[in-house]
C-alpha cells in the first residue's frame, strides 16, 4: 500500500511540474513592425533631428536618421530622460493608455548605464555612432550629429509574450533644452 501511495504521489508530481511546464512561454509569441519614429525639439539650435522608418526589404524596416546634439550632457549635471510607454489596440489616437512600463526620470547617464545599455545598445552598436561600452559609461555624452544608418531591433531581451495591438514609447528629455523621441510600432501575433 505504502509503494502504492508513493508511486502515485510521485507520479501526480510529475504530471503538476509538466503541466507548469506547458504554462510557462519560453519562445516569442509575437513579432512586430515599426510604424514610425520622431524626434521633436522646440530648439532646434540645441537639438535637432530627422529619424525615420526606412523599408530594407518588403518585410523588414529599420530606422535612419540623424540627431544634431548641440551640447554636452554629463552624469553630474540636470539633463534628465523618462520612458513612458502606452498601448492602442486599435491604432486611434484616443485610445492609447499608459502602460505600468514605464521609467522613471533619472539622469541620461544613469539610463545609459541601465535601460540602454541592457535592451538598445547591442541593436545600435554596428549601424549608429552613439555610445558603445562594455563596463560603465561615464561620460559624457558629447556635443555633435549622432547618425543611425538602417537600425533593426533586437527583441531577444523583451518579454516573450505582449498584447496584440499598438504600442507607443515617448522618450522625454529634460535640461538644458526639453525634447522627445516617440516611436511606434504594431505587434502582431507570431505565427508558431
Amino acid at each position: 500500500m505504502f509503494n502504492v501511495s508513493v508511486f502515485l504521489i510521485l507520479f501526480y508530481s510529475s504530471l503538476c511540474l509538466k503541466g507548469l511546464e506547458a504554462m510557462v512561454i519560453t519562445k516569442k509569441t509575437w513579432t512586430y513592425e515599426l510604424l514610425s519614429c520622431t524626434l521633436e525639439s522646440p530648439d532646434p539650435e540645441k537639438m535637432h533631428g530627422d529619424l525615420k522608418v526606412k523599408h530594407l526589404t518588403r518585410t523588414e524596416l529599420a530606422l535612419t536618421g540623424f540627431a544634431e546634439l548641440n551640447y554636452d550632457l554629463a552624469e553630474d549635471d540636470d539633463n534628465t530622460i523618462e520612458v513612458l510607454a502606452y498601448r492602442s489596440a486599435t491604432g486611434s489616437e484616443s485610445d492609447y493608455q499608459l502602460l505600468p512600463y514605464s521609467v522613471k526620470r533619472q539622469n541620461v547617464i544613469v539610463f545609459l548605464n541601465g535601460l540602454y545599455k541592457d535592451l538598445i545598445m547591442k541593436s545600435l552598436s554596428e549601424c549608429s555612432n552613439l555610445p558603445f561600452f562594455t563596463d560603465k559609461f561615464t561620460g559624457p555624452i558629447e556635443k555633435k550629429r549622432y547618425e543611425l544608418d538602417n537600425c533593426i531591433f533586437s527583441d531577444e531581451s523583451f518579454p516573450n509574450h505582449l498584447p496584440e495591438g499598438f504600442y507607443r514609447l515617448v522618450g522625454q528629455f529634460d535640461g538644458e533644452v526639453q525634447w522627445s523621441v516617440i516611436i511606434n510600432v504594431q505587434v502582431m501575433k507570431k505565427d508558431m
